[in-house]
C-alpha cells in the first residue's frame, strides 16, 4: 500500500492508470508494457513505461524481466476493476490483448493449450474463464503427480497461490490444495498436513473442478473438529510443555496430585506394569479431547522403603545391564518386527510391561490424537511407545524431559 500511495503522489492519474493496467500480466517486459501503453493508456507520456518499471512497484527478476508483488497487483487490479471508466470489461480486453500478444511471441494457440507450464497463458484464460482454468490446473496437477514431477508441481502451486484475487476467482479447495502442495514440495510435511486436512476428501482423494487429486502418502492427515485442526497440537508450545511437565511430575506420586496446570486430571487412570516387580507406571487422561499418556521415570528410594529400593535397583539393573545387548535378542523374544535397527533392550523390555494396557486404553477411548510424555526413563519409554503405536493409532506427538538415548 505504501508503494502504491507513493507512486500515486509522485505521478499523475495517467501514470497511475497505466500502472493498474501493468498489473495484469504476471511478468512484464519493456516491450509488453509499451504495447499496453499504446493500446490502453496512450494519454500517458511514453516515459511512463520506464518510470513504472523502475519504480518501487516492480522488481527486476531477470534481464528486462520485471514482476510486481501479488499484494501490489491485487490492489492495482482492484482499482482498475472498480473504476467506472474501466471496470470488468477492461480486464476482458486486456485478456484478449494478452492472448494475442502471447500468440505472436510464443506460437499458435494450440501449442498453448498443450503446454500448461506457461503461467502467462493461465492469466489470460483465468480472467475470463476462471472455472475453466481451475479444471485445467487440476488436470495439470494430476498429470504432474503421476509423473512425480515435483518441480512442476511447485511451479503450479506457486502460480495458484500468487494469482491476485481481483483477477481470478479460483475455487477455494484448489487454493487450499495448492498451499498444501507448496508446503509438501518444499519439505514442510506438517504444513502440508494442516492444509490438506482442511479439504473434504474421500480417503486420500480430493475432488477439485471434477478432477480427483491425490494427497501424497507421506502426508499424515488429521481430523478437524469444529473448524479447528487437531494438528495445531503437533507444534511445540512452551505453555503446553509446562502442563506436560507437571503431569510427568505427578506420575512420581503414589497418589498423583497435580499443580494448577493439571487440576483437571485428578481422576486420571493409572497404568501399572503387568509384573509388579518391575515398577513401570504410566498415567492417562483426556485434556481438550486429546489422550495424554505420561510415563514415570525411576524414583529416589531410601532405606525406610526396602521394597521400593529393591524394585528401583532391579529397574536400573535392567536398563543399564542390558544396554550392551543387541536388540535382536529382545525382538526375537517379544516381537520379531517391533523395531527397525538397534534399540536399548532394557527400555524396550520395560515398555512391553505396560504396552498392552496402553493399547487397550487408546482403543477404547476412540481418541483422535495422542500425546506421549515422560521424564528421564519415562521419556525413553514415551519415545519407544510412539514408534510402536504410530502405525495403528491416530496422530501422535511426543514431549520428553531429560530423556536418555533409546537407540540408533
Amino acid at each position: 500500500m505504501e508503494r502504491i500511495l507513493g507512486f500515486a503522489q509522485k505521478f499523475d492519474q495517467a501514470h497511475f492508470d497505466l500502472a493498474c493496467h501493468a498489473a495484469f500480466p504476471q511478468t512484464l517486459t519493456p516491450d509488453l508494457l509499451y504495447q499496453i501503453w499504446l493500446r490502453f493508456v496512450p494519454q500517458a507520456p511514453w516515459t511512463a513505461v520506464a518510470r513504472i518499471l523502475l519504480s518501487r512497484l516492480c522488481r527486476e527478476v531477470g534481464y528486462e524481466l520485471y514482476e510486481m508483488d501479488v499484494a501490489v497487483r491485487n490492489l492495482l487490479l482492484t482499482e482498475l476493476k472498480e473504476d467506472e471508466r474501466f471496470g470488468k470489461p477492461q480486464l476482458d480486453k486486456l485478456a484478449d490483448f494478452y492472448t494475442y500478444y502471447l500468440n505472436q511471441q510464443f506460437g499458435r494457440e494450440e501449442a498453448q493449450e498443450e503446454d500448461l507450464t506457461q503461467p502467462q497463458y493461465w492469466i489470460a484464460l483465468g480472467s475470463t474463464k476462471s472455472k475453466h482454468l481451475s479444471r485445467k490446473l487440476a488436470e495439470a496437477i494430476e498429470s504432474r503427480l503421476k509423473q512425480k514431477n515435483w518441480k512442476e508441481l511447485f511451479r503450479l502451486a506457486s502460480f495458484i497461490e500468487a494469482v491476485p484475487e481481483a483477477l481470478v476467482e479460483f475455487e477455494p479447495p484448489l487454493i487450499t490444495y495448492a498451499r498444501g502442495m507448496l508446503n509438501y514440495t518444499t519439505g514442510d510435511l506438517e504444513g502440508a498436513a494442516e492444509e490438506f486436512s482442511k479439504l473434504q476428501r474421500r480417503e486420500r482423494q480430493v475432488d477439485i473442478a471434477g478432477v480427483n487429486l491425490l494427497i501424497p502418502d507421506e502426508v499424515r492427515l488429521v481430523e478437524v473438529e469444529n473448524g479447528n485442526l487437531l494438528s495445531s497440537k503437533t507444534m511445540f508450545d512452551l505453555e503446553r510443555a509446562k502442563i506436560l511437565a507437571n503431569i510427568c511430575r505427578a506420575t512420581y506420586e503414589s497418589r498423583p496430585t497435580f499443580s494448577e496446570y493439571a487440576q483437571s486430571l485428578s481422576d486420571s487412570q493409572l497404568i501399572k506394569s503387568t509384573d509388579e516387580t518391575v515398577p513401570v507406571i504410566a498415567l492417562s487422561r483426556f485434556i481438550d479431547g486429546e489422550l495424554i499418556i505420561a510415563f514415570r521415570g525411576t524414583v529416589v528410594a531410601n532405606k525406610e522403603q526396602p521394597l521400593k529400593l529393591w524394585q528401583e535397583m532391579l529397574l536400573n539393573m535392567i536398563c543399564n545391564g542390558l544396554a550392551v545387548v543387541d536388540s535382536s535378542h529382545y525382538q526375537s523374544k517379544y516381537n520379531p518386527h517391533a523395531y527397525e535397527g538397534m534399540v536399548h533392550p532394557g527400555f524396550a523390555l520395560l515398555l512391553e510391561e505396560v504396552l498392552p494396557k496402553i493399547q487397550a486404553i487408546i482403543k477404547n477411548s476412540n481418541a483422535k490424537q495422542i500425546c506421549l510424555t515422560g521424564h528421564s526413563l519415562g521419556g525413553a519409554l514415551a519415545t519407544l511407545a510412539a514408534y510402536r503405536l504410530i502405525n495403528n493409532f491416530p496422530l501422535i506427538n511426543v514431549y520428553t524431559f531429560g530423556s536418555p538415548r533409546v537407540g540408533d
